[in-house]
């Protein structure tokens, strides 16, 4: 993903710096469990990426969360725009060359203010875990970057649409051999045009994030849900959350469901209503 980044980043003629001791890039997130860790890439020529979770069970005091942000002073900062929420109760000593977003759709009124806020660049990359990042936001559109995912716009049917017409965006990859995709569904709607031979996503409205109010006022984040699934071996599983409060869970696959039922309570702090079901497996 660094080189595509990279090459967003070239239309403000920014670069990542390159190099054993330089710092190319801070990765905030803000959810529990996200990793606070440090990298090199091969790409940067060893150069490091730190990864931060802003959230404030990872720290012992607030103030020490900024001081390591603080120390390493990554020109780049990476996240998803909840994330750059929680940055804004950090208090940094520096400014980055630019911001990056990801995950998730950023909204314009959040760049704006990022922009006015940090002074630099914000660029608003579109990218899912199937085939990493597809396109980042310019004025005239959501430029598709790679070379080797090829992205079309199906109506309700599953039919392609034209240039022009919006639909739902879906991706052809062989990109990962373990999971090949073809007409993969993203969910997201999107019309397609082309601009001096490169093609572009129209209006790209994507998926809403996913997330979780409890009665204490702690918000699970998708993510957390998501490395709680990871530990198991689902076919399939979705949750929902009733517009009383309560949840209902189902999944498929053979697995210890207790298991499964006992960590998803503690994860919801105890839920007054969970509906805990196995899916039908016609």
């Amino acid at each position: 993903g660094v080189p595509l980044i990279e090459r967003a980043l070239k239309r403000e003629g920014i670069l990542f710096p390159r190099g054993v001791g330089q710092v190319a890039m801070t990765n905030v997130a803000a959810y529990r469990g996200a990793y606070t860790t440090a990298i090199v890439v091969a790409y940067l020529r060893e150069a490091g990426c730190v990864r931060v979770n802003l959230d404030a069970s990872a720290w012992r005091s607030h103030d020490q969360c900024a001081r390591y942000i603080n120390h390493w002073r990554a020109p780049i900062w990476l996240g998803d725009p909840l994330a750059f929420r929680s940055l804004e109760t950090v208090e940094t000593d520096h400014a980055p060359k630019a911001i990056v977003s990801s995950i998730m759709h950023l909204a314009p009124a959040q760049a704006n203010e990022l922009r006015a806020r940090y002074g630099c660049p914000v660029f608003d990359l579109y990218a899912m875990t199937e085939v990493g990042i597809l396109a980042v936001g310019t004025p005239q559109g959501h430029e598709i970057l790679p070379h080797d995912v090829h992205v079309e716009i199906l109506d309700d049917n599953g039919r392609p649409l034209p240039d022009g017409q919006r639909g739902e965006i879906a991706v052809t990859s062989a990109r990962n051999p373990f999971m090949p995709l073809l007409r993969y569904r993203t969910g997201d709607r999107a019309s397609l045009t082309m601009v001096n031979g490169r093609r572009f996503l129209m209006d790209l409205e994507g998926r809403a994030p996913q997330l979780y109010s409890l009665p204490s006022g702690r918000i699970v984040h998708s993510m957390e849900v998501t490395r709680l699934m990871r530990q198991h071996p689902l076919l399939q599983y979705r949750l929902h959350q009733e517009a009383s409060g309560g949840f209902r869970f189902g999944f498929r696959g053979l697995i210890d469901a207790r298991q499964l039922e006992r960590q998803l309570r503690e994860l919801l702090e105890q839920p007054e209503e969970l509906v805990f079901e196995e899916l039908d497996r016609s």
